[in-house]
C-alpha cells in the first residue's frame, strides 16, 4: 500500500470519502474493463450470463467468468450471482455521484430485461423492473408501482409480501437520493397502505407523515393520500381527524376532470354514512319540472319484473339470506368487496346502495363469488333498487334480468363469428315479461333498458366465449347498463374477459359469520352441529357458503353420522344437500299442500326436470316452453303421431262444425264424428311415417300426398269428388302445416284493436296473394283430374276461395298482440293458446260463414271446411295439440307427472322450486345440479 493512498484516506474527512478511496483501492488491481463490468453487475440485485449481456453486450461472454472469480462475487441459489451487498451500495453511490446519466442509461436497460422476463408474472422480476424504472423513467416506474401493487393486494392475491418486497426496493432508490417527489411519496403511500392491510395504524403514521404535497401533484395523489389518513385516524379513534380527512378525500375526488373520481368519492361518503356522519352535499340541479311518470306499458314491465323476481325470489330468500358485509377475522376483507384493477379492493358497508355503486362505475359491473355466495341475492338486490328508480321517473331505464344459460341453445344455430346479443333478448324478454319481440328490439336501441344478466358461468363451455364476445359487442355499440354475474372459477378459465372493469367480489364466509349464524339457530340440536362442525373441517369449508350454511339447520337431522374422516368439500356439499332434499321431503309443506315423500318417483322427476333444463341451457322452466327436444329420439314418432292426431281429429269436428249449420247439429256431430276420425288417423299416420325426415318442407309435401291417398280411400265414401275434396282441402292444409313445424310456437296473445286503413289494406293484400296460390293449386288440380267443366269448376271455387283469404286478411287487420302482457298462471300459456284457436274459428264462422248462409246455406259448408282447420291449428290450436301429446308421452313414460303444474306448486311449498312470475327455478343452481347428477347421461 503505498503512502499516497494512506495519506489520502487519513485525509478523507466523512466516512462517505473513505468508503470511496477503500473501493478504489479494491478495484486498482482489476483491469478498466473488469472494473466496468463489476459496476455494472452491482447494478441488479442479482445477475447471470443472460443479464449480464443484456447489459454489456458482446463483452460479457469475455467477462463473465472473470468476475465469478473475484472474491467479493457471492452466489444467490436459485438467481445466480451478486457482489456482495456492502460493497454494492458503495459501488452504485460512487456511480450515481461521478456518472448519473449513465446511470440512467444502464437502469433503463436493466429494466427492459426484466420486463422480458415478468411473463410469468412472477413478483421478484416485476419489482425488480420497477426498482430500475424509478431511476430510469419514474413517471412510468410510480404508474407501475401503483398498478401492481393495487392488483397484489386484490382478492385475487392478497400477497402483501411481494408489496412489502417492491416498497423495500423502492426505499432503497430514496435513501441512495435517487428517487425524489413524487416517486418518493407514492411510495411512502404505500408503506402505510401495507401497515394498515397489516392492521399495524402504529407503522403507518410515520411514512404518512413523510409526504410533503407539493402544488404540482397530481390530485389523485392528495385524494389517496387524504382517505388513507382518515383510515389511519379511524383506527386510533380520532373521529374528527378522521371526517376531516375523508370530507377533504371527497372533494379531491370530486374535482378529478371527466368524473374520473366519482366512484372513489361515492365510496369515501359511504365510508362516512357508515360511520354516523351526514353525506357530503352537493348542489342539485332544480328540476324544471316532475319527473315524469312511466307510461301503462312501462309499468306492467315493471311489475312484471317485479312478480317475478323480487316476490317470487327475493322476498322468499331474505329471510334465508346471511348478511355478507359483517365484519371478518381480523386483517381479512369483508365479504362483498369493490374491485377496479387500479384500485385497492374496497369493503362495501351494511346499508350500501348498489345502485348508486352501480351508476358510479359507469353503470356497467361484474359481480363474481363461488357457488352459493349469494350473487344472484346481490343481482337482485340492485334488481329491485333499479325498479325503485323506475317506478319513481318515466325517464329511469326498466331493468330487466334475464339468466345467460340459455344463449347457447340460442347461439347453437347461428354463425358463431356472428354473436348476435340483440336476438336472443327479444327472445327472452317475451318468454319471460310477455315483452313483444319488436317492442324489446326498439326500447333497446332507445337505451330504454339495463340488462342484469345472471349465470354466465350456466352458458355452455363450448359457447361460453362466444356469449362473452356477444356481450362485449352488444356494450361497445349499445351502451345501455349492463351487469353481468358470474362463478368466480368459471370467469377467470374465460380466455377473452369482459370489458367491465368493475367487479363486485363475494368472499367465503368468515370464523365470525358462521359462529355468529349458529349462536342464532334455534334448535335442541345447536350444540351438536357446532360440535360437528368443530370436528369435520371438510364440512366447515363447504358451510363457508352462505347457501349451505343457510340449509345446514335443516339439513343436519338427516345427515348421516360422520363415519369417514377423510374425503373432500364436495362430497360434503353433496352430503348437505341430499339430507336437506331428505328433510324438506319429511316435514309438511309450508302452504298446507299435500305432502309429497321422497319417493323414488318424485325423486326421478326432479332429477329429469334438472337434467334437461341443465341439457336446454335453462335455468327457468316454464310449462309454455316445453319442446319435443326434451324427448329421446326413440320417443319421437310416437309424440308427433299424437298431435298429428289430435290436430286432424280437431279438424274433423270443425268441419263438422260447419256442416251443421246446414244439415243441422245432430247431423253435423254424426258427420264431424266420422270426419274427425278419419282426420285424425289420417294426420297420426301422415305425420308419423314422415318422422325421419329433416326437410320441414318435404315433411308437409309427403304429409298432404299420404292424406290425399287415405282421401281417395275414404273421401269417395262420403261425397262425390269435388265436394269431398272441398272438405279435406282444410284438413291437407292444417296437416302439412303440422308436419311443418318443428317446435311448439304457442300463439298468446291476441286482442281487438280498431286498425287504420293503412293496415286493413296491408293484409287485405297478404290475404289476398294466399288466396291466390290456393286458387291456383286447386285450378291446377282440376286440371289434372277432370276435363274441361271440372277444370273450370275448380277455377271458380279457387277463384272463390283467393277473394275469402283477402277478406280474411282484412279481417286479421283488427287483431294484434299487445307491447307487454303476463301469464297469469303457470301453465296459462297453454289454455290462452287454446283460446284463442277456438275465438278465431268462431270469428272465422261468424264473419264468414254467417254471410254465406244467408246467401246461400250450402255455400257456407264449402267456405268454412277448408278455413277452419287451418285457423285452428295457426293461432294456437296445432301448438295445443303439440304440448298436450308431448306431456301424454312424458308421463307415460314416467318421466313427468300429469298434472304437472299442481306438482311444481308442490315442490314450491317443499322448498325445492320457486315461483318466478309463471316459471320456475330451483332455489339455487346448486341444487338443480345435485338433481341433474342423479340421473342417466
Amino acid at each position: 500500500m503505498d503512502m499516497t493512498f494512506i495519506e489520502r484516506l487519513t485525509a478523507a474527512t466523512s466516512d462517505e470519502e473513505r468508503a470511496t478511496l477503500l473501493l478504489e483501492m479494491s478495484l486498482s488491481a482489476l483491469t478498466a474493463d473488469l472494473q466496468a463490468a463489476v459496476r455494472t453487475a452491482a447494478l441488479p440485485h442479482w445477475f447471470d450470463a443472460l443479464f449480464l449481456e443484456a447489459l454489456l453486450g458482446e463483452e460479457s461472454d469475455l467477462l463473465y467468468d472473470q468476475l465469478l472469480a473475484l472474491s467479493f462475487i457471492e452466489q444467490i441459489p436459485g438467481r445466480g450471482y451478486a457482489v456482495q451487498e456492502r460493497m454494492r451500495h458503495q459501488i452504485l453511490a460512487n456511480w450515481w455521484r461521478t456518472d448519473p446519466d449513465q446511470f440512467r442509461a444502464q437502469s433503463g436497460r436493466a429494466a427492459d430485461y426484466c420486463a422480458t422476463q415478468t411473463n410469468t408474472n412472477e413478483a421478484t422480476w416485476l419489482a425488480e423492473e420497477i426498482y430500475h424504472r424509478l431511476v430510469s423513467n419514474p413517471t412510468t416506474a410510480v404508474s407501475r408501482l401503483r398498478h401492481l401493487a393495487a392488483q397484489w393486494a386484490n382478492y385475487e392475491y392478497h400477497a402483501y409480501e411481494e408489496i412489502e418486497y417492491a416498497i423495500r426496493l423502492a426505499n432503497e432508490q430514496i435513501e441512495a437520493g435517487r428517487l425524489v417527489g413524487v416517486g418518493v411519496a407514492w411510495t411512502r403511500l404505500w408503506q402505510a397502505k401495507l401497515s394498515l392491510m397489516y392492521g399495524r395504524a402504529d407503522l403507518a403514521a410515520a411514512p404518512l407523515s413523510q409526504i410533503v404535497l407539493e402544488p404540482a401533484y397530481e390530485t389523485v395523489l392528495a385524494a389517496e393520500l387524504a382517505q388513507t389518513q382518515g383510515d389511519l385516524l379511524a383506527r386510533t379513534g380520532d373521529e374528527v381527524g378522521m371526517e376531516a380527512a375523508w370530507r377533504t378525500a371527497y372533494d379531491h375526488y370530486r374535482a378529478m376532470p371527466d368524473e374520473a373520481g366519482l366512484l372513489d368519492a361515492h365510496l369515501v361518503a359511504e365510508k362516512l354514512r357508515q360511520a354516523g356522519y351526514p353525506l357530503p352535499t352537493e348542489a342539485a340541479p332544480v328540476p324544471t319540472e316532475p319527473a315524469p311518470q312511466p307510461n301503462a306499458d312501462e309499468r306492467q314491465l315493471i311489475e312484471n319484473v317485479s312478480t317475478a323476481w323480487i316476490e317470487g325470489v327475493l322476498r322468499t330468500a331474505l329471510h334465508q339470506t346471511i348478511d355478507l358485509r359483517m365484519a371478518r377475522d381480523g386483517g381479512q376483507p369483508a365479504n362483498l368487496l369493490y374491485h377496479h384493477p387500479q384500485r385497492l379492493d374496497q369493503p362495501l358497508v351494511a346499508g350500501h346502495r348498489l345502485s348508486q355503486l352501480w351508476t358510479a362505475a359507469g353503470r356497467a359491473l361484474l359481480i363474481l363469488g363461488a357457488p352459493g355466495s349469494g350473487k344472484t341475492i346481490t343481482l337482485l338486490q340492485l334488481l329491485e333498487e333499479l325498479l325503485d328508480e323506475a317506478r319513481r321517473d318515466g325517464r329511469a331505464p326498466i331493468p330487466l334480468l334475464f339468466n345467460l344459460s340459455s344463449f347457447a341453445g340460442y347461439a347453437s344455430g347461428r354463425a358463431a363469428t356472428s354473436p348476435d346479443l340483440r336476438g336472443w333478448l327479444a327472445e327472452e324478454a317475451y318468454n319471460q315479461y310477455r315483452l313483444k319481440r319488436s317492442t324489446a328490439l326498439e326500447q333497446l336501441a332507445a337505451q330504454r333498458y339495463v340488462l342484469l344478466l345472471d349465470g354466465l358461468d350456466e352458458v355452455a363451455p363450448a359457447q361460453r366465449e362466444l356469449c362473452v364476445a356477444a356481450i362485449n359487442e352488444f356494450m361497445a355499440t349499445a351502451p345501455c347498463g349492463v351487469v353481468v354475474c358470474s362463478r368466480l372459477g368459471d370467469y377467470h378459465a374465460l380466455a377473452t374477459a369482459l370489458e367491465l372493469p368493475h367487479a363486485l367480489v363475494l368472499q367465503p364466509l368468515g370464523n365470525p359469520q358462521i359462529e355468529a349464524f349458529m349462536a342464532q339457530v334455534a334448535s335442541p340440536a345447536r350444540a351438536a352441529m357446532v360440535a360437528r362442525l368443530a370436528e369435520d373441517w371438510q364440512l366447515r369449508e363447504a358451510v363457508r357458503s352462505p347457501l349451505l350454511l343457510n340449509l345446514y339447520p335443516q339439513a343436519f337431522p338427516a345427515l348421516p353420522p360422520p363415519t369417514n374422516a377423510h374425503g373432500t368439500v364436495e362430497e360434503r356439499r353433496q352430503m348437505l344437500l341430499g339430507a336437506y332434499v331428505t328433510h324438506v321431503f319429511t316435514q309438511p309443506p309450508a302452504t298446507g299442500r299435500e305432502q309429497v315423500a321422497d319417493t323414488p318417483q318424485t325423486i326421478g322427476w326432479l332429477s329429469f326436470l334438472g337434467r334437461y333444463m341443465q341439457k336446454a341451457g335453462q335455468s327457468l322452466f316454464f310449462v309454455e316452453e316445453l319442446q319435443p327436444t326434451w324427448l329421446p329420439p326413440k320417443d319421437n314418432r310416437r309424440y308427433r303421431v299424437l298431435y298429428g292426431a289430435f290436430n286432424g281429429l280437431s279438424g274433423g269436428l270443425f268441419v263438422g262444425l260447419s256442416t251443421g249449420l246446414v244439415f243441422g247439429l245432430s247431423g253435423g256431430l254424426i258427420f264431424g264424428l266420422r270426419f274427425g276420425l278419419i282426420s285424425g288417423i289420417a294426420g297420426g299416420v301422415s305425420i308419423g311415417l314422415t318422422n325421419s325426415l329433416q326437410s320441414p318442407q318435404l315433411r308437409a309435401i309427403l304429409s298432404s300426398l299420404i292424406i290425399g291417398l287415405i282421401i281417395e280411400l275414404s273421401g269417395k265414401l262420403i261425397f262425390e269428388l269435388i265436394f269431398g275434396l272441398i272438405y279435406w282441402l282444410g284438413i291437407i292444409a292444417s296437416m302439412s302445416l303440422a308436419s311443418f313445424v318443428d317446435t311448439i310456437q304457442l300463439r298468446e296473445q291476441v286482442h281487438i284493436i280498431r286498425p287504420t286503413w293503412a293496415r286493413t289494406v296491408s293484409f287485405f293484400k297478404s290475404g289476398l296473394i294466399v288466396g291466390l296460390i290456393v286458387w291456383l293449386i286447386v285450378w291446377l288440380i282440376g286440371g289434372l283430374i277432370g276435363g274441361p267443366i271440372e277444370w273450370q269448376i275448380f277455377g271458380l271455387i279457387g277463384l272463390i276461395f283467393g277473394l275469402i283469404f283477402g277478406l280474411f286478411g282484412s279481417i286479421l287487420s283488427i287483431l294484434a298482440t299487445p307491447p307487454v302482457n303476463q301469464r297469469a298462471y303457470a301453465g296459462s300459456g297453454v289454455h290462452t293458446s287454446l283460446r284463442n284457436a277456438l275465438l278465431m274459428v268462431g270469428v272465422a264462422s261468424f264473419l264468414l260463414g254467417l254471410p254465406t248462409l244467408l246467401i246461400y246455406p250450402g255455400l257456407s259448408v264449402f267456405v268454412l271446411s277448408p278455413i277452419l282447420p287451418p285457423i285452428f291449428a295457426w293461432f294456437g290450436g296445432l301448438a295445443w295439440c303439440q304440448h298436450m301429446a308431448l306431456r301424454l308421452v312424458l308421463a307415460r313414460r314416467g318421466w313427468l307427472p300429469w298434472r304437472l303444474v299442481p306438482w311444481l306448486d308442490n315442490m314450491v311449498a317443499h322448498g325445492i322450486l320457486r315461483r318466478v312470475g309463471g316459471g320456475y327455478i330451483f332455489i339455487h343452481r346448486s341444487l338443480l345440479e345435485y338433481f341433474a347428477a342423479l340421473g342417466p347421461e
